[in-house]
């Protein structure tokens, strides 16, 4: 009976290993990254401003471009690199690029220097942020798991989203961001020190894959088989409701109501439910897993009630506009704690012997593309076709995508996920 036990001991003992490695890296370094890219992304548009003059907003419609454009998607372009390197040395490398582009922006006053530190700060988290959710993948095969790690991801940066934002004003409005900038440098410097030896020295990225990640040959993968191409859709239409949040919500939140504090009240009752309610409802998607609930069939559930969400949003207008659309907003923050982890594990299962890099930039991929059409269509369609009096039609249009995702699961089941 010894014996026997003796592997169960050992196996429960590396499983508590892991999560002690885990709970370590997310801790030092999502907390640390995910407060620095909110304290600072609101006050960047004043920043730049100020620094460059209202002679040179170009430049500074550039720079938040660029610091943009690579926090999305950087990894893609750098995926070949990273395939060949250890977690450690990945963490290393955008840990040091965050901290040498915070240390150029706090002193910089050329447009273009800006603008390429900005580039560089965002690699540097788009990198750190691919590097974390593989470690996550390369460390545990359990999805349930995964799951389980990836919420309490989205835990931190929504507690940074919703705390960041007053740190970086109270910096700017106290003339302190350069100090402020100049400090996370040398923060972000020791980090890329001591964080990585949360991770054991030999946890390689091209660990399990058969061959290198593709770069831009990534967007065929995503439409090459029957199987990708209804992910693909499935979560891009997820995308498209996820990217309502700061583009259609904060026109309608602006029409419910003229008091700024119910407007402000909106967001933080997303920010506030996601933290709340984010592992209890990762919890219950873990145990749907281990019934042997699809893992599609879970994220298509998140879409669901994503769409499900924008109905609310048809009554801007009567006497019980705030309460309706207050309800919008909590089935809104539900869907978005399903649907937003296990995005992560639905590409990071899709493919035996796929790099974890590539899957991880598949995801990006998948999640720029539809919350940038869903932020486009927020500010101009729904603009548009609100001044014509037929708003209703857009939030009709958008529930809609959900019916899509729900066709594109049901016309042949999907069998390996």
């Amino acid at each position: 009976m010894n014996d026997s036990a003796e592997p169960a001991k050992q196996e429960a003992h590396q499983a508590q290993g892991v999560r002690a490695r885990l709970m370590s890296l997310i801790s030092a370094d999502q907390i640390l990254s995910q407060g620095a890219y909110f304290a600072l992304v609101p006050i960047l548009p004043l920043l730049l401003t100020m620094r460059l003059g209202d002679d040179n907003g170009l430049w500074a419609a550039w720079a938040i471009a660029a610091l943009t454009l690579m926090t999305r998607g950087g990894s893609l372009f750098v995926s070949p690199v990273l395939h060949r390197l250890s977690v450690r040395a990945s963490l290393r490398s955008a840990l040091g690029l965050i901290a040498i582009a915070y240390g150029v922006i706090a002193i910089s006053e050329s447009p273009l220097v800006l603008v390429m530190a900005l580039g560089l700060a965002g690699l540097g988290f788009s990198t750190n942020g691919t590097s974390v959710r593989s470690f996550v993948v390369l460390s545990t095969a359990d999805r349930a798991r995964q799951n389980r790690w990836f919420s309490v991801i989205q835990v931190v940066a929504n507690s940074c989203a919703a705390l960041g934002p007053i740190l970086g004003s109270f910096v700017f409005d106290g003339g302190l961001y350069v100090q402020f900038l100049i400090g996370l440098s040398g923060v972000f410097m020791l980090a890329a020190v001591f964080v990585p030896f949360t991770v054991p020295r030999d946890v390689l990225l091209s660990h399990g894959s058969n061959r290198p990640p593709l770069t831009w040959g990534i967007v065929r993968e995503l439409l090459r088989t029957p199987e990708a191409r209804r992910i693909t859709l499935i979560a891009t239409c997820g995308s498209v409701l996820m990217g309502q949040f700061f583009s259609s919500f904060a026109l309608v939140f602006s029409a419910v109501s003229d008091d700024p504090l119910t407007r402000a009240l909106f967001y933080s009752l997303n920010g506030v439910l996601v933290v709340a309610i984010q592992l209890p409802v990762s919890f219950v998607v873990e145990k749907m897993m281990r019934r042997r609930v699809s893992l599609l069939a879970i994220l298509l559930g998140g879409v669901v009630i994503l769409g499900g969400a924008m109905i609310f949003f048809i009554f801007e207008k009567g006497e019980f506009a705030v309460l309706l659309i207050g309800i919008g907003v909590v089935i809104f923050s539900v869907g978005e704690t399903v649907f937003t982890p296990v995005l992560n594990v639905v590409f990071s299962n899709a493919s035996a012997g796929r790099p974890v890099v590539e899957s991880m930039n598949m995801r990006q991929l998948t999640s720029a593309v539809g919350e940038s059409l869903g932020s486009w269509a927020g500010l101009s369609v729904f603009l548009f076709v609100s001044q014509a009096g037929l708003a209703p039609a857009y939030w009709l249009l958008l529930t809609s995508l959900a019916g899509v995702a729900i066709a594109a699961f049901v016309v042949r089941p999907v069998s390996r996920l």
